[in-house]
């Protein structure tokens, strides 16, 4: 006879979600889309609670996240008061605090997501997520102190960890030869009721402006790592310049980088764009006649995945990650991140001939990363975690 749900074992499973707050990173929208994921996991799970650490703020105003915390009901959520950015007060609440606050709402698993975890002996199990080993194989990305401080970090909270987890093969392989060894993978997801595919004919961009010409899109913040200006030359080449496209680049921080780029984008279509949540994300990706990404180094690549989900062409760098991701280039065009020929060349194929094949693939590839799985995923490293821990 089946146990009815209320006799079966219920773990706490703790979030540390601080990162997900207007002008998050990243990080912090790929903790939303496991909140998201979680959220619909647990009407099928009743196995796991879950409790989501949110930044206490006295006005959080509408839209994204605002309406991600409001649409949580079986995800919990507990305010605290300590910025992760603000170091070192937020570590010294990491390490001090936290554990109390995993006592306080009686937690059997903590997640973080960002490098950073209470260390020592502790009741409670820890999955730490080491996004990437762009501290060590990008250190001009990083300012030199800051650089040095998350290399040591991250060493001690992968050393207090139960599971060190990251999100691809290719930032495993290469935190193991930083001596940061990964036992699991916990890839991002994107949430397919947003990055669908695309509707032809669309010549209205969210903005409300009308399309002057094909779009590219690029997704990514003013960091030196992201490599915009491949793109920026690529596009004076006579072989993309006579297609005459608009450059957009999504980022929180939209006008950081046209204030550095000002001579290096002079007399080009390129604009910025601060997307208020991943539902302006998703419909500029829809949006969008082709979609570029010529970072250098990636621990994963979602704008890779949200492209593909919306079934866009795709033009990638030729970096191992990527590789993976999309299944050896066979749904998206991959490019040497350093050759603006062979991205003006291959941007100017997608735009004017995109590959249906590679549009399939690419569309079955996105559907291995969605926020659901990546819940259960995490759900099923946190159930190992305890039963090792007996």
């Amino acid at each position: 006879m089946a146990l009815s749900c209320h006799h079966l074992p219920c773990h706490h499973l703790v979030v540390d979600a601080r990162t997900v707050r207007p002008g998050a990173t990243g990080v912090g929208h790929s903790v939303a889309g496991l909140l998201l994921g979680l959220e619909r996991v647990l009407a099928c799970d009743a196995t796991w609670r879950v409790t989501a650490l949110r930044l206490a703020s006295p006005d959080r105003g509408s839209g994204w996240p605002a309406d991600l915390w409001a649409a949580l009901t079986r995800v919990a959520v507990c305010e605290v008061s300590a910025d992760y950015e603000h170091h070192p007060a937020g570590d010294v609440w990491l390490h001090r605090e936290l554990p109390r606050v995993m006592r306080r709402v009686e937690g059997d698993v903590l997640l973080s997501p960002a490098f950073l975890a209470p260390a020592g002996r502790r009741a409670f199990a820890r999955l730490v997520v080491v996004p990437d080993a762009i501290a060590w194989d990008e250190p001009d990305n990083l300012p030199f102190g800051f650089r040095h401080y998350l290399r040591a970090a991250t060493r001690l909270a992968a050393w207090g960890a139960d599971r060190v987890l990251t999100l691809s093969p290719d930032a495993a392989r290469r935190l193991a030869r930083r001596g940061v060894r990964c036992a699991g993978l916990l890839p991002p997801g994107i949430d397919p009721t947003l990055f669908r595919p695309h509707v032809d004919g669309e010549t209205v961009l969210p903005d409300g402006t009308c399309k002057g010409g094909p779009v590219v899109l690029y997704t990514a913040a003013p960091e030196a790592r992201k490599n915009h200006v491949v793109l920026f030359e690529a596009m004076r080449r006579p072989e993309l310049a006579r297609l005459d496209p608009e450059l957009v680049l999504l980022d929180r921080r939209a006008g950081e980088g046209m204030a550095r780029w000002s001579r290096l984008t002079s007399g080009l279509r390129v604009r910025a764009v601060a997307p208020r949540g991943p539902a302006d994300v998703a419909a500029w990706t829809r949006a969008a006649d082709a979609v570029a990404f010529p970072s250098r180094a990636e621990g994963f690549g979602i704008p890779v995945v949200e492209a593909m989900a919306c079934g866009r062409p795709v033009v990638a760098s030729d970096i191992g990650v990527l590789r993976w991701l999309t299944a050896g280039g066979r749904a998206a065009h991959l490019v040497a991140p350093s050759d603006p020929a062979a991205w003006a060349q291959a941007l100017a194929s997608a735009l004017e001939a995109p590959d249906d094949a590679r549009r399939r693939a690419g569309l079955a590839r996105a559907r291995r990363f969605t926020v659901d799985a990546a819940a259960r995923r995490l759900l099923a490293h946190a159930s190992d975690v305890l039963a090792r821990r007996g």
